[in-house]
């Protein structure tokens, strides 16, 4: 059997994982349409990623006079997300290619609920991007193989190169422990008198970073096999952000919060530096084309991330110690595939994969495991692909060990929980 897959599915079914990768990444930018062979291409791409996550009993101090504990028994985490990506390709020339791309590639959505043990450390909390990505390839014929069944050909070298500008915006909002903790109005302190408010305080900041990427692949194509063999390695460098935004504290309803209900604030962070590192080889005997993607990204460069600027609602002078604390270590991904021709036009793909948790002592990104299934339909020029893919969330604790913020010194545990997604994309070359 030929293994006419076209350069199958290995952007659009890999993308319902890649969603789920740890720290903030829903798939970087992808620039696999650079390999397309055609003088022209263009792909749309969206991916539905439906995760499920459950805390059991969390725990808080609610550090205020006369206050208990405060624990809920369970809080259910929200966060479904739509990831798109579109690009445009075009081939200049014999021996140069350049891409185009709008992507989200990073984003966050955690929806915790009022009035709980988690609210006062976050009620919700949501990380947006946008990315305008230009990537170009310059290839030189080295070296002459033979494959069985297929006449000899030449290697091919690429030397790859791209800039990106992202737009990234990030905002929360924290329930104060008053509102809901049920503290008679004797024991709080005068600043909190007369709350019974929502009182939810609102962060928004954003900012905008330029950010690039190099590498290179080596590809061997075969006559009905598409790319035939390929390996690929880029990296990508940081984004560095300098946030700036306001904070709203008017809901919390106290003398200080309506002297000054709207105030400037700023953090400093990045989206961190990657490498990643992609392999896909006909096997011939076996009608099949098998791929293998590794990626590993510095996430822990994110630890405590303080956000200057925030008056207290209560003291109405300068809080120093709020902050915003994913507590992160690197993270790795790992993905294996194989893709086979199903009929005429038609060709689907198995993978398996592995993302290494990014969660230390805070938080709940633990060790995920999925799989993926995906179709594509080729006529002409015009491929459409769909794929779905269901995973588990390992189970874990949390303890709050190392906040810089008494807002996050809450305790969790949670077990073994769902994500799914599905995709698809359409692709029309020319």
């Amino acid at each position: 059997m030929k293994i006419s897959i076209i350069g199958f599915v290995l952007t659009t079914i890999s993308t319902g994982t890649a969603a789920m990768a740890g720290g903030f990444d829903r798939g970087g930018v992808n620039i696999d349409l650079l390999f397309d062979g055609s003088q022209f291409a263009g792909e749309a791409t969206g991916t539905y990623v439906f995760p499920q996550r459950t805390l059991d009993n969390v725990i808080r101090d609610v550090n205020v006079a006369g206050g208990a504990p405060l624990s809920s028994v369970t809080v259910g985490v929200g966060g479904d997300f739509f990831v798109p990506r579109v690009g445009f390709k075009v081939r200049l020339g014999q021996h140069a290619d350049c891409l185009a791309t709008y992507s989200q590639p990073f984003g966050a959505d955690a929806d915790y609920g009022l009035n709980n043990a988690h609210s006062a450390s976050s009620v919700a909390f949501e990380v947006e991007s946008d990315d305008i990505g230009l990537t170009c390839s310059a290839n030189f014929n080295i070296g002459t193989f033979n494959f069985e069944g297929f006449p000899e050909t030449r290697g091919r070298l690429r030397l790859i190169g791209g800039v990106s500008y992202l737009d990234l915006r990030g905002t929360q909002g924290r329930q104060t422990f008053a509102d809901f903790a049920g503290i008679p109005a004797a024991f709080l302190p005068a600043g909190l008198a007369g709350l019974n408010t929502d009182g939810v305080g609102d962060f928004s900041l954003s900012d905008d970073a330029f950010g690039f990427r190099v590498g290179f692949a080596y590809e061997i194509p075969v006559p009905d096999a598409a790319r035939g063999f390929r390996i690929s390695a880029i990296y990508s460098s940081r984004y560095k952000l300098n946030l700036d935004g306001t904070v709203d504290t008017s809901a919390f309803n106290t003398p200080a919060a309506l002297a000054f209900p709207v105030s400037p604030v700023s953090a400093e962070t990045e989206i961190p530096q990657s490498v990643e590192v992609k392999m896909q080889a006909p096997i011939a005997s076996l009608g099949i084309l098998a791929d293998a993607s590794f990626k590993w990204q510095d996430w822990s460069q994110l630890g405590s991330i303080p956000i200057a600027g925030v008056i207290s609602p209560v003291t109405g002078t300068p809080s120093t110690n709020i902050a915003f604390e994913p507590l992160y270590e690197d993270g790795i991904t790992i993905e294996v595939g194989v893709a086979t021709q199903l009929a005429e036009g038609l060709s689907g793909r198995i993978a398996g994969r592995f993302d290494k948790g990014t969660s230390t002592t805070f938080g709940f990104q633990t060790d995920t495991w999925s799989a993926s299934i995906g179709l594509r339909y080729k006529r002409e020029n015009i491929q459409a692909s769909l794929g779905a893919s269901a995973g588990i969330l390992t189970s874990g604790s949390s303890s709050g060990v190392d906040t810089l913020d008494p807002a996050n010194d809450l305790s969790y545990s949670f077990g073994d929980d769902f994500v799914g997604a599905i995709s698809g994309s359409l692709r029309i070359s020319f």
